[in-house]
């Protein structure tokens, strides 16, 4: 009889060691699933194609690859949702970026889509207008008609034409 119930002694200790990597092995589901349900509904690249220029005009000429963003929509389920770019520029204390309340026209993107921005998509985006200038004027731009010698560091978000909330990630 003492047999018998160290016996059950024993089995008694092994399912408690199983229950603590039963709520491991849950508690690690739980957070993957919540990790890849919190990426973000569309996918920006952000592409800058040698020679490289300083001129934002140049950069929203028809047919120009200087400034180039891929866009997936990653959400299949999404059907035609209207959305705006944000545009960033920076360098040594400069920043150059779009304005929260640009006057653009909406671009409509749909589940699974992928499309390739160039040259004259942007153009809405680098009018002086849609642009927030912060160490350097809009004045000394205009003037120069380029951006200040340096390096620069270009990102695009999207975000719904809306309500101006960021829905993708950050391409630069």
């Amino acid at each position: 009889m003492q047999r018998r119930n160290s016996y059950v002694l024993h089995v008694e200790i092994k399912k408690s060691n199983t229950l603590p990597r039963l709520l491991h092995i849950l508690l690690f589901l739980l957070l993957s699933i919540t990790i890849y349900a919190q990426r973000a509904p569309i996918t920006v690249t952000t592409i800058l194609t040698p020679p490289y220029t300083t001129s934002l005009s140049t950069m929203a000429e028809s047919g120009s690859t200087q400034l180039m963003v891929n866009l997936l929509v990653n959400d299949v389920t999404i059907t035609e949702i209207p959305v705006k770019l944000h545009i960033k520029m920076e360098s040594a204390g400069v920043t150059i970026e779009s304005i929260p309340t640009q006057v653009v026209r909406p671009m409509f993107l749909g589940g699974g889509e992928a499309r390739v921005l160039t040259g004259d998509d942007f153009a809405e985006y680098l009018r002086l207008n849609n642009l927030n200038f912060k160490g350097f004027s809009k004045a000394a731009y205009q003037k120069s008609g380029h951006l200040p010698a340096g390096l620069w560091k270009f990102s695009v978000s999207v975000r719904h034409f809306y309500t101006n909330k960021v829905i993708s990630n950050v391409g630069t």
